[in-house]
């Protein structure tokens, strides 16, 4: 029990209620009205929320379309909000008070607002408006002592309840990564290292690159299809943490936030809702188009689509020209046999992204030149005069946040610009510091001019670092989150000038993954987790439940993001025998996605083709460190010219089949075609061997057969064109009926009725025919090609 607490209204007489709310609080003496008294309702056609009158806890939420509960019934339903201040831990709570704010036939507000010792409040004002399937909570922390708020909690909801028939029946959609769709969570996550029991935001690495989580059943054995979905409208990409765990065997979340601005007697105005929704379609699609239209509002997607930008604000032929790339093979060691198979097998050009091992290592001889943070270049190697002569685009591969370039002598100037209030003699520097900005873009804009590269490319940069600087030496308070995320939009857009300035044309940038809060930032990123459990980093992070079919990596990201976002490399693939079939699974739902399927030489070698007695690999152990693996060695592997052949498939599919559909297009849910199921062989092999110490996290050299749908299918739409995508993964021609069904893209600007004319499209020509909307259309699909059928 809260000591002291009362219920009450706030602030002048009470307004007319309608009946259902009057009654609601009016109270009563007779039995059930002395509990009805008790509680604050909003309600409409599709959510119900409860409040405890006395408390303001919040007891039930209700979806009234599948007629849901989120919570269970009484008491300690969730935990009200919690405040954290600087040296003295949290806040006790003393009272609460209610205030009606609006009560309409259109909307319905209510004031929640508790005391806690300290001269401390929390307000919560709940809104839902009619018709909507989301209710607002918008909360704030009002500090009228001299100490610093660090950080607040709302909602906590300890125990969700079983949407389902049973908890397997139940599925979690999270923001993790760029999207994981986990089964049965309860059972899943009940894990001694679950990576979303305390998932950060924003980080792209080993947290969430957006603010939705969806919590729902796919219906079965008569259940309903639908649930909740959960989120923060939070422009300001304030840094939060979010935890989705497993306590006593119950499904537990929390949301909590952490203070930007931590000076004595501090609160935080969030200036943003946290978002209770109603899934009412047993998907994730709808929920992500709810996210999707508030983000388009907000900084994120300022820049406009990307089809509109052109000529000093984007680099067209990355969207349009490049259907295939490559990652990290060595720039100053020769490796232009590659370069040149995979020109060969391609037929057109590649990107790459060379390798980091043109910078000088640490302590390695002193810069050369008048500049003090001047580089070892190295880039007068075969590879570069291949790229060249090739006519391929490529990108240098620089940790730009790293300051262990400079001489010893601005050891301690350079400190001062860290993140750490002691400097280190390797720091990471604040972006908001002067110096650093200045340091940065100049030694973009002079490796640049020097390699004569098409492009810059960052690696463990702005999306996978922590957002704090305790350093208040660079014109920034003590805090996390939101002016740093500022700061880094700003080093980046002064770097962007500094390299156009200097190169004359627009230089495109790069990094390694990407969040919501740097999609105007960047032109492309580099990512893993298309490739599913095959990937490295994130997509191994739950790579035993996806082997089980208990999880599986969604394109939650991209659905939300693609037309405004850079352009992503993604899959981490092999043109090898020894990968398995699973390759082919992995090239065509990167493809699929709207991304650019990728062969990653970071963790292990590159294919032996034809000719080739040894292959190379690069380890991160050391910058210089390059390894020539002889032929014998389990990964010397022998070049597959199937996983070639479609290797070509997809880049062609991307660029002259595909077109703008996916270079700028809109990611739109699926139409319901029934798919048999698939077993793939797999070996996992691509982060085997760092100097002959397995990598056990990645379960290094893992064989064994997964299952998936044998035909992979996605939906497309860019101006009036809509897009059924195919992709038939079996060895022999398949059929698949397809049920159009066009109405559920009417509100996309998609829907079509009567008879439509449809264009089958593959690598191997186009037909044209008319179809009656609604029909089942039978399509014959070849073994492992890319099938367009364009309406």
């Amino acid at each position: 029990m809260i000591p002291c607490l009362r219920g009450g209204h706030l602030g002048g007489p009470m307004r007319r209620l309608p009946l259902l709310l009057a009654l609601l609080l009016a109270g009563s003496a007779q039995g059930a009205e002395v509990v009805r008294q008790e509680r604050l309702v909003l309600e409409n056609e599709n959510l119900r929320l409860v409040f405890d009158r006395t408390s303001g806890e919040l007891r039930q939420v209700e979806n009234l379309v599948t007629g849901q509960r989120l919570l269970p019934d009484g008491p300690g339903a969730s935990r009200l909000p919690k405040v954290t201040l600087q040296g003295r831990g949290g806040a006790r709570l003393l009272a609460f008070e209610f205030q009606v704010l609006e009560d309409s036939d259109e909307r319905r507000e209510l004031r929640l607002l508790w005391t806690h010792d300290g001269a401390v409040q929390t307000e919560v004002r709940a809104v839902l408006e009619r018709g909507s399937e989301m209710a607002f909570l918008w909360p704030r922390v009002i500090n009228s002592s001299r100490a610093a708020v660090t950080g607040f909690t709302y909602p906590n909801f300890p125990r969700l309840q079983i949407l389902g028939a049973e908890p397997a029946d139940d599925v979690l959609v999270h923001a993790f990564t760029r999207g994981m769709k986990i089964r049965n969570p309860r059972r899943s996550l009940d894990l001694s290292h679950n990576p979303i029991g305390v998932a950060r935001y924003p980080q792209a690495y080993n947290g969430m690159t957006h603010q939705l989580v969806d919590y729902y059943s796919e219906g079965d054995d008569g259940t309903p299809a639908g649930g909740f979905f959960f989120a923060t409208f939070d422009p300001h990409v304030t840094e939060k943490s979010v935890s989705v765990r497993v306590e006593g065997g119950e499904l537990a979340m929390t949301w909590a936030y952490n203070a930007w601005d931590r000076h004595p007697g501090s609160g935080m105005e969030l200036d943003f809702p946290f978002v209770i929704g109603a899934n009412v379609t047993g998907d994730w699609y709808r929920a992500a188009d709810h996210y999707r239209e508030w983000a388009l509002s907000t900084e994120f997607c300022s820049a406009g689509p990307n089809v509109e930008r052109r000529g000093t604000e984007r680099a067209a032929w990355l969207f349009e020209d490049i259907g295939a790339a490559t990652f990290g093979l060595s720039t100053s060691v020769d490796q232009s046999p590659w370069l040149e198979a995979y020109a060969e097998v391609v037929g057109a050009p590649l990107f790459h992204v060379m390798g980091y091992d043109w910078q000088k290592p640490k302590g390695r001889g002193e810069p050369r030149g008048d500049t003090p943070h001047e580089l070892e270049f190295r880039f007068d190697s075969e590879n570069v005069r291949t790229l060249e002569r090739l006519g391929h685009p490529w990108a240098v591969f620089l940790a730009d946040l790293k300051t262990s370039f400079l001489p010893l002598e601005m050891a301690y100037e350079v400190g001062r610009t860290t993140v750490e209030v002691v400097p280190r003699m390797t720091p990471e520097a604040c972006p908001k510091a002067e110096l650093w900005r200045h340091l940065h873009a100049e030694r973009a804009a002079q490796v640049m001019e020097y390699s004569g590269a098409t492009s810059f490319y960052s690696d463990a940069s702005a999306p996978n670092r922590e957002l704090v600087c305790e350093n208040t030496e660079h014109g920034h308070p003590r805090g996390r989150g939101r002016w740093m995320l500022e700061g880094f939009r700003e080093m980046y857009a002064n770097t962007r000038a500094e390299l156009q300035a200097t190169c004359g044309s627009y230089v495109p940038l790069g990094v390694e993954l990407m969040h919501e809060g740097l999609l105007s930032s960047f032109d492309y990123y580099q990512v893993r987790n298309g490739g599913g459990f095959m990937g490295v980093l994130e997509g191994g992070f739950y790579r035993g439940l996806q082997l089980n079919g208990l999880a599986e990596t969604v394109p939650v990201f991209n659905y939300i993001y693609h037309d405004y976002m850079p352009l992503a490399l993604d899959g981490c693939g092999k043109l090898s025998e020894r990968i398995g079939d699973v390759y082919y699974w992995m090239a065509a739902r990167v493809l699929l996605q709207g991304s650019v399927f990728e062969l990653n030489h970071e963790f292990s070698p590159p294919e032996r083709f034809p000719g080739m007695s040894r292959v190379g690999q690069l380890h991160y152990r050391d910058q210089r460190h390059f390894e020539w693996i002889e032929e014998g060695h389990p990964v010397n592997d022998p070049y597959d010219p199937a996983k070639g052949a479609f290797f070509r498939e997809v880049a062609r599919a991307r660029t002259e089949l595909a077109g703008e559909l996916l270079a700028y297009g809109r990611m739109l849910p699926p139409l319901d075609v029934e798919s048999a199921p698939l077993a793939l062989d797999f070996t996992y092999y691509n982060n085997l061997d760092w100097g002959g110490k397995s990598n056990t996290l990645q379960f290094a050299n893992q064989s064994g057969k997964i299952t998936v749908q044998t035909v992979l299918h996605a939906a497309w739409g860019f101006e009036e064109r809509l897009g059924l995508f195919f992709v038939n993964l079996a060895e022999e021609p398949r059929r698949v009926e397809v049920p159009l069904d066009l109405e559920r893209y009417a509100p996309y600007g998609f829907g079509r009725s009567g008879t439509v004319t449809a264009r089958r499209r593959s690598t191997d020509g186009e037909r044209e025919r008319s179809l009656q909307v609604g029909e089942r259309v039978v399509l014959e699909l070849p073994p492992r090609r890319v099938v367009l059928l364009e309406l």
